[in-house]
């Protein structure tokens, strides 16, 4: 599918309703007033074939997302009340996902990262960042980038790249769409929807003259390099938990979330 194009869908729509942290019995409603079936959706328990179950999905808040992100769902998404993309706002409900269902909306791909440390895993849509556990605490952080940095997962003909190592409050990779959050925030370039780079940029850096790079996400490793201050492992926002000095968290393309896009922001 380009991007861009409207979804086409059977006539018989089940649309599965992600809302782990919100009461979504108006959205259900609403799936049901536009011609949808929404079974068992009120903040259900996603699975990781929860993507295989639907033929849509409508994701509420920035929770109902992330669950899309990490089970790796499949199908078109409507974002409801979604910080810093184009979504619905819960009060368009009715007439929004009607057009949803109706495929009205464009539906685009947005590249999705895989992150891998020797202790968790996750997937991110929008940032991966290194921080300092402790406010205004500096640490020591490498970034290499290059296929190579994935480990088993590298490709024949790999390569990787040292970037740099640099002192500060923390690192963050960011996506395209989460190029325009916090790594905006931080001094980051804004990255174009559809290419598949991101941005790498340090926090709060112990420099006057700080850099950032823009990378393939086909791999890129942040490491921290000193051990006089605890670092926490944040995937779109959200915490993975420490990170140890010399533990690689590996950062590589795993596919992408096929996000539909109502006219309004």
């Amino acid at each position: 599918m380009s991007d861009g194009e409207p979804a086409r869908r059977r006539e018989s729509t089940s649309v599965g309703v992600f809302a782990p942290e919100t009461d979504a019995t108006e959205i259900v409603d609403a799936v049901d007033a536009a011609g949808g079936v929404a079974p068992g959706a009120v903040d259900i328990a996603v699975t990781e074939t929860a993507g295989t179950d639907h033929d849509a999905v409508v994701a509420v808040g920035d929770a109902g997302l992330r669950e899309c992100v990490a089970t790796g769902v499949d199908v078109p998404v409507l974002p409801v009340d979604v910080d810093g993309i184009a979504s619905l706002a819960s009060g368009d409900d009715s007439d929004g996902i009607e057009r949803f269902l109706a495929d009205e909306y464009p539906i685009r791909e947005r590249p999705v990262v895989a992150v891998d440390t020797p202790t968790t895993n996750g997937r991110a849509l929008r940032d991966v960042a290194l921080m300092t556990a402790a406010p205004a605490s500096i640490s020591e952080f490498a970034v290499a980038a290059g296929t190579e940095v994935l480990g088993h997962d590298a490709v024949a003909g790999g390569s990787a790249n040292q970037l740099a190592k640099f002192r500060a409050d923390g690192v963050v990779v960011a996506t395209p769409v989460g190029s325009h959050g916090y790594a905006r925030a931080a001094g980051g370039p804004v990255v174009v929807d559809g290419t598949d780079v991101g941005a790498v940029v340090p926090i709060s850096p112990f420099a006057t003259d700080p850099d950032h790079w823009v990378v393939p996400l086909s791999g890129v490793s942040l490491t921290v390099e000193r051990d006089d201050a605890d670092v926490e492992l944040f995937v779109d926002g959200h915490s993975l938990g420490r990170v140890r000095s010399g533990s690689p968290v590996r950062i590589g393309r795993d596919g992408t979330l096929r996000l539909a896009s109502p006219h309004r922001v």
